[in-house]
């Protein structure tokens, strides 16, 4: 995909990431590509761990910034809705409504925006996984191993939990609900930091 996206022009810096967040879809990855707020997003998932803070009230916030960017993402496809919606209209005045072709195309707009919502949250989910991976690898730069273990294991269940999120999104939850659990119950980058100068380490 990176050799597609490089021979249509996308700049080299660009491409492993468009394609990790594609996660195989050239036409998600041509999309990102021309998305100017596709790094916002990216951060504001990968940023996550930082600013958990084991409460509830931090993960609301949360879940209502990382919705709001979801719905922002949407407004290219809803601008293109609105204009299929807009000929279809101008085709039923001209020629009647028999055969037009509403109902079909309600229920094709309503899939694209099912497969969008999908497709971001696949993304932010698979971000944030690489988040906690990231400090796993952090951590083996600076730990030994009998201390590693006992860091990195909190954010190794962390990947495993959002796994077992993105698993549940084939049966089309509620999003805020299914964020809102999940973000609960996912460490904090301050929580490790305390368990590890528990035992005598400052990453500091």
């Amino acid at each position: 995909m990176a050799e597609t996206l490089l021979a249509e022009g996308v700049s080299a810096d660009r491409t492993t990431g468009l394609a990790e967040a594609a996660a195989g879809s050239v036409a998600r990855a041509r999309l990102l590509a021309a998305d100017p707020a596709f790094l916002g997003r990216r951060d504001a998932w990968h940023s996550v761990p930082d600013r958990l803070d084991g409460s509830g009230a931090s993960v609301a916030v949360l879940v209502n910034e990382l919705r709001e960017l979801i719905d922002a993402a949407q407004t290219p496809l809803e601008a293109r809705h609105r204009e299929e919606i807009e000929a279809l209209t101008e085709r039923e005045e001209a020629f009647g409504t028999r055969g037009s072709g509403r109902r079909e195309l309600g229920e094709r707009q309503k899939r694209e925006v099912r497969r969008h919502r999908d497709d971001e949250l696949r993304f932010g989910l698979a971000t944030l996984s690489r988040a906690y991976l990231a400090r796993v690898g952090l951590l083996a730069e600076n730990l030994s191993a009998e201390v590693l273990s006992s860091g990195a294991e909190a954010f190794l269940s962390a990947t495993e939990r959002i796994t077992a999120a993105t698993g549940d999104l084939v049966r089309n939850p509620n999003e805020t609900l299914l964020l809102q659990a999940l973000l609960l119950d996912l460490p904090s980058a301050d929580a490790l930091a305390e368990a590890l100068r528990a035992v005598g380490v400052d990453l500091e």
